[in-house]
């Protein structure tokens, strides 16, 4: 009878254990945003105003002034001067970005897209 009384306290304690281990919480990483342009892109016949948001993922976020956005992830460097790609993921488009002290043009195939400052 001791011995059934031992056993099942070490399974009881085993189990507590266990709860206690499997309700850790993971820690949700949120992405830093790198840097931010508000400008006008270009889209067919019409203009928006947006806001590109980069982040250290590289995913971007295109905030359009009307509500609405898009994005996907861009490669390059955009906190300093350079080049790079804009992918979206709800297109199949790629731009081109091109960064030249706090101006961002987006291209595509050498046509201007859009030109944003920095924030």
């Amino acid at each position: 009878m001791k011995k059934i009384n031992k056993i099942t306290g070490l399974l009881a304690a085993m189990l507590i254990l266990l709860c206690f281990v499997s309700c850790k919480q993971n820690a949700a990483s949120t992405p830093n945003l790198v840097a931010s342009f508000k400008g006008t892109m270009i889209s067919g016949t019409k203009t928006m105003g947006s806001t590109l948001s980069f982040y250290d993922d590289s995913s971007f976020k295109n905030t359009i002034d009307n509500g609405g956005f898009n994005g996907g992830t861009y490669t390059g460097d955009v906190s300093k001067d350079g080049t790079g790609k804009l992918s979206f993921t709800d297109a199949n488009t790629d731009l081109d970005w091109t960064r030249s002290g706090d101006t961002l043009k987006l291209t595509i195939m050498g046509m201007s897209m859009g030109t944003y400052q920095k924030q």
